[in-house]
């Protein structure tokens, strides 16, 4: 069980998402388990007080949860500044690939463009006598 703050707090972070709840049930979760914290507060959970029956029942229904892990700060990381600030940041190796196949592309573009440029030149003309004499 978390203290009640914490579950409004992810409620309100959630619905800062609109996909979270057209996507993910997540939010009716987390208002589950903070009516069963209230009423656990409160003093009323007796034998057959818990959660109200919902679709999310069984083996994987929610309880009371250990925290999450924590993964390491970005300051941490190899990539220090450079790794994504959110979900929403385009990750540093995704931009470098880019940038790898632009050049590419344009090396190839300039292969191309110089061929072209080398078939239209005119061939010059093949000496004559009169020219080998002057």
């Amino acid at each position: 069980m978390y203290a009640i703050p914490c579950y409004t707090q992810a409620i309100q972070h959630l619905n800062e998402y609109p996909d979270v709840k057209s996507y993910s049930s997540a939010a009716d979760d987390i208002q589950r388990a903070l009516l069963a914290t209230i009423r656990q507060d409160r003093g009323n959970s007796g034998p057959g007080a818990g959660p109200p029956p919902g679709p999310s029942d069984g083996p994987s229904a929610p309880g009371p949860k250990s925290p999450a892990p924590t993964s390491p700060s970005p300051d941490s990381s190899f990539l220090g500044s450079w790794s994504p600030s959110s979900a929403q940041s385009i990750p540093l190796p995704l931009l470098v690939l880019g940038v790898l196949a632009l050049l590419l592309l344009a090396a190839a573009g300039a292969t191309l463009v110089a061929r072209r440029l080398q078939a239209r030149r005119v061939p010059p003309a093949p000496a004559t006598a009169a020219d080998k004499r002057g």
